[in-house]
Parts: structure tokens; C-alpha cells; sequence
């Protein structure tokens, strides 16, 4: 194993702020711009320069807000609860259609233990006392 040169190891530590900003991923720019609505704290200004500067031009630097959808939905959709028009606003094609044809989404679980189907039972009897002894085998 060779060791760094302590001046290489320093003109490496010098670099990285440098490189801090290099390559700034669409999500970050689009969170220092608002593009997801008003930010907790202020970005700093030279901050903000560098993640605009370095980051995707597809990023425009105004987000443009949505068009209006909600009541083109309720026209579109008359009878359907304001969930399922969300729904159908975020999923595409017959996806909503095809959750609403499998039903709700199975809670109740079968256990195959033998404790579980015991308890159950037991439940099922309504019984008031139940005692348990381990006996010698």
C-alpha cells in the first residue's frame, strides 16, 4: 500500500469545495427554485448561483404552475369521490379502473401456527377461563 503525498492530500482537500457544486442533480435546482412550494430557509445567494450555474438547463428558472384541473375532473368524472379523481388526475390509462375492479386490499391474514389457530378458536367459544399446564412427556 503506498502512502499520498501530504501535498497531494492537501491539493485534494483544497478542491473540494470547488467540486462541491459540480454536477447538481434536476431535483435539488428544482428545491432552491420553489419548484415544490415555499422553501423552510433562504438559500444563500452564492449558493443558489452555483446550484442554477451547474445544474440542468432543462430546469427553467420560474417553475410554471399547473393548470387548473379540478374542475375539468368533476366534469369529467360527475359521480366519482374527489380520492378517485385524484387518482385518476396522477395514474394513466385504465390503471384506476383496474384498482377499483380488484377490490380493497386483503387486511386479514390467515396463520398457520398452531397458538394462533388456538387462540382463535378459543375466541371463537367465547370461553371465560382457559388453563394451561405443561405436563411430563
Amino acid at each position: 500500500m503506498s502512502e499520498r503525498s501530504p501535498d497531494l492530500i492537501h491539493a485534494q482537500i483544497r478542491e473540494l469545495p470547488n467540486s462541491l457544486y459540480r454536477v447538481v442533480p434536476d431535483e435539488v435546482k428544482k428545491y432552491a427554485l420553489g419548484y415544490y412550494g415555499k422553501l423552510l430557509a433562504p438559500v444563500e445567494p452564492n449558493v443558489l448561483d452555483r446550484i442554477v450555474a451547474n445544474g440542468s438547463p432543462r430546469v427553467a428558472l420560474k417553475p410554471t404552475s399547473p393548470a387548473p384541473a379540478v374542475a375539468k375532473l368533476r366534469k369529467q368524472y360527475p359521480n366519482a369521490s374527489d380520492d378517485e379523481r385524484i387518482l385518476r388526475f396522477m395514474f394513466a390509462g385504465s390503471q384506476v379502473d383496474d384498482m377499483i375492479a380488484a377490490g380493497p386490499m386483503r387486511t386479514e391474514y390467515a396463520f398457520e401456527k398452531p397458538l394462533v389457530r388456538l387462540m382463535r378458536g378459543l375466541a371463537a367459544r367465547r370461553v371465560s377461563r382457559v388453563h394451561i399446564s405443561r405436563t411430563a412427556a
